[in-house]
């Protein structure tokens, strides 16, 4: 499930495994985040949220703006529903772990879910990282066994 829609599928290909890799997918505190980075002051916030559920409502139209940013966190957004994978560097200096401990918590006991922090990587934009390739063929040669359970 790409969205919280599951008749909702990108180009209309049916999907059949999904491979996360530093997954992003606790919106609310990526912006959270960028409101104490960007130092937007308190009294600013509310037009600086107004601004982006506008933005994020000309893309989603059936969007609530008063459900909040939490709608966009899984599992509220949704949650796969075929196998996946989820690879993350042990120190990811970008996201940290929660997203990656939210996909722990939220997957494991509703899908085929297989994940792994990865010492050796130290961020998912690293271009090559045996650990990590290693893993990934690894859960590619068992794909079609997972579509069985």
């Amino acid at each position: 499930r790409i969205s919280r829609e599951p008749e909702i599928i990108p180009y209309q290909i049916p999907l059949n495994g999904l491979i996360l890799e530093s997954p992003l997918l606790l919106y609310s505190n990526i912006a959270h985040g960028i409101i104490q980075r960007l130092r937007i002051p308190k009294f600013i916030r509310p037009l600086h949220m107004k601004r982006v559920f506008r933005d994020v409502t000309v893309m989603h139209p059936d969007v609530d703006v008063l459900d909040g940013l939490k709608q966009f966190d899984i599992p509220l957004w949704g949650v796969p529903s075929v196998p996946t994978l989820c690879l993350q560097s042990m120190n990811d200096k970008h996201l940290g772990r929660d997203h990656y401990n939210a996909a722990v918590s939220e997957f494991t006991d509703k899908i085929p879910f297989t994940h792994h922090l990865i010492e050796s990587l130290s961020h998912s934009g690293a271009r090559k990282n045996v650990e990590r390739e290693a893993l990934l063929l690894e859960w590619l040669e068992e794909f079609d066994s997972l579509l069985l359970k």
